[in-house]
Formats: C-alpha cells, sequence, structure tokens
C-alpha cells in the first residue's frame, strides 16, 4: 500500500489490529503516526513513513518520550512493521517478559550440570510461564474488576456523607474493607493479609478522592435527602472514572485536592485569597500526583499485561486458523 492518504494509512493500521481483537487508534501527528490503546489513551508504538514505497520507522514509547527499535533504529514495509509490533519480540510495546516455549526434558538432564545459576534460571523460566498463564491473566481481570466494582461503592458510600474530609475518610476506609471482604479467605490468610493490603491501597486512595467529591457536593445542597442522593451518584461516578482512564483519574484527584484545601483554609480561618488558592493549589496538586503514582504502578501495568497476553493468544488463533485453511 504504497503513497495511501493518511485515512487509508490509518484504516489499514487499525484494520491489523482489529484482526487480533485489539482495540487500536492510529492518529497521524505531524509527519508520523501514533498508535494508542483505545482504553485508555496510552501511547506505545509510532510508525513514520520513509517515503520509499510503504516502508516506515518503527518508534516505540518508553513513558517518557519516542525511541529508536535497536541502535540504529528499525525500517520495513509497513505490514511487516505491524506484524513486528503485534509479536513484539523484544517486550517493547507491551511489557519486557521473556516468552520461551522450550520446554525441559528430563531424559537429557545430568544431575552433574546442576548449579546455582541453573536454579535460578529455572526459577526464573517458572515465573515467566505463570505470568503467562490464562489462569494469572484470569485472576488478573478478576482483581481489575473487583477494584472497580469496591471503588465506585466506596465512592457512592462517601458521598453520603455530609462535608469533604468525612467523605475522604469514608471513602479511603470503606474501600479497602470491601476488597478485604469480598476476598476473605482464612485457608491463605497471609496471602489474604498481603493482596488486601496492596490492592487496598489502590482503592483507598481512588475511593478517598471520589467520596471527597460527592461529600462536598452533599454539603453544597444542604444535607438533605436528595442531597445525599446526589452525593451518592457523584461520588459512584467519579470513582468509576478514577479506574477508566488515567486523565479522568488524576482530574478527580485534582479536584478533590482542590475541594479539600478550600475547606481547610475555610476551618482554618485564613480570609487572604492569595493565601486560600495557594493552599488549594499545593493540595490539589499532591492529590494528582498521588494518583498519577497509583495509576502508574497499578493499573497501567495490569492494563499492559492483559493486553499482551491476549495479543499473543489472538495472534497464536489466527495463524492456527490461517495454517488450517
Amino acid at each position: 500500500m504504497s503513497r495511501a492518504t493518511p485515512s487509508h494509512f490509518r484504516s489499514h493500521v487499525e484494520d491489523h489490529f482489529t484482526l487480533y481483537d485489539l482495540d487500536v487508534v492510529c492518529r497521524k501527528k505531524k509527519i508520523a503516526y501514533n498508535l494508542y490503546w483505545a482504553d485508555d489513551e496510552m501511547p506505545f508504538a509510532r510508525l513514520r513513513p520513509t517515503g520509499q514505497d510503504d516502508e516506515v520507522e518503527i518508534f516505540w514509547w518508553d513513558d517518557d518520550h519516542w525511541s529508536q527499535v535497536g541502535e540504529f533504529g528499525l525500517t520495513m514495509p509497513l505490514d511487516e512493521a505491524l506484524e513486528y509490533i503485534t509479536d513484539d519480540p523484544q517486550g517493547l510495546f507491551f511489557e519486557d517478559e521473556d516468552e520461551d516455549d522450550e520446554h525441559w526434558n528430563e531424559e537429557d538432564w545430568d544431575e552433574d550440570d546442576w548449579d546455582e545459576e541453573g536454579d535460578e534460571a529455572d526459577a526464573d523460566e517458572k515465573l515467566a510461564a505463570a505470568l503467562e498463564s490464562t489462569e494469572f491473566r484470569e485472576g488478573l481481570k478478576k482483581a481489575a474488576y473487583q477494584l472497580t466494582v469496591c471503588t465506585t461503592v466506596a465512592g457512592g458510600l462517601g458521598g453520603l456523607c455530609v462535608g469533604t474530609p468525612w467523605g475522604l475518610a469514608v471513602g479511603a476506609a470503606a474501600g479497602p474493607l470491601l476488597f478485604a471482604a469480598w476476598n476473605l479467605d482464612t485457608s491463605v490468610l497471609r496471602l489474604w493479609f498481603l493482596g488486601s493490603l496492596l490492592f487496598g491501597a489502590v482503592v483507598a486512595i481512588s475511593a478517598a478522592t471520589a467520596g471527597s467529591l460527592g461529600a462536598c457536593l452533599t454539603e453544597a445542597l444542604g444535607g438533605g435527602g436528595w442531597a445525599r442522593v446526589l452525593g451518592l451518584a457523584l461520588g459512584a461516578l467519579t470513582g468509576w472514572l478514577t479506574v477508566l482512564a488515567r486523565p479522568l483519574a488524576w482530574l478527580v484527584a485534582f479536584s478533590s485536592g482542590l475541594a479539600f484545601g478550600l475547606w481547610l483554609t475555610e476551618t482554618w480561618g485564613i480570609t487572604h485569597h492569595t493565601k486560600s488558592c495557594i493552599i488549594a493549589a499545593l493540595l490539589a496538586a499532591c492529590f494528582a500526583k498521588v494518583m498519577n503514582v497509583v495509576w502508574a504502578y497499578s493499573w497501567k501495568p495490569m492494563g499492559k499485561h492483559l493486553r499482551r497476553g491476549e495479543a499473543r493468544q489472538n495472534a497464536r488463533t489466527v495463524r492456527a486458523s490461517q495454517d488450517s485453511e
């Protein structure tokens, strides 16, 4: 497909990923085409036409800027480039994990060859296989669903309160408790406690920001019955938004920080507008930064791992179907 128009180029790229059941958006940016995940608008690849037939240079997103593939870059025809991104042999576009389809043959194993390095390599292979397994991905999907539900419900509960700090406190407390109760398993108490602690922190931060906004609305409307209903609705909605997309989560946290900062200045009796604005802006920035960190170390890696696993599974399915035909 040489000298294709931008619209045809975008359609061709998106159709390729649709074949693998991946929701990808392609957008033209100056002289290149950026590829984004449709669910959270996170970039993962860039294709820059070279002007020679349909050849493109491939770039990958390293969470800060676009980088070349390899030391001298990588250029190939468009269809081959799309296959390269889908296969992801270097783990640049999804996650840096090794995939090894070779298995240990017990008959070829010499007991004298066993050493500490072999032990570590075997452990790494087992860990990589476990992370690539269907059971792990299903467990990750279940955890993501539970986190979403608990954050939404806890945000709504926080919204029932009257006053920003009460909504913040109730949301932060209700989220982890709901998640821990949902996954209560006394047979593996230590593992349950560790999982509740880690995932509970994610829920607590997200639900706290959502609950504070709902409680702020409840207080502004007088704290009556309808006010609490609207506060609950706003808390639940913003709680859901915090897990939907990173920019929305940042916006919710920033707004929560502003609301909490204004309540704080009012409580302290600060009437100077400049001081009030500075305090509110600082708290808003802190809240937004914390939410950004939560996303970077929870939702983002979970989403990347799930997409990578699904991409590989779909690629195997499509190739198996093509081979059978």
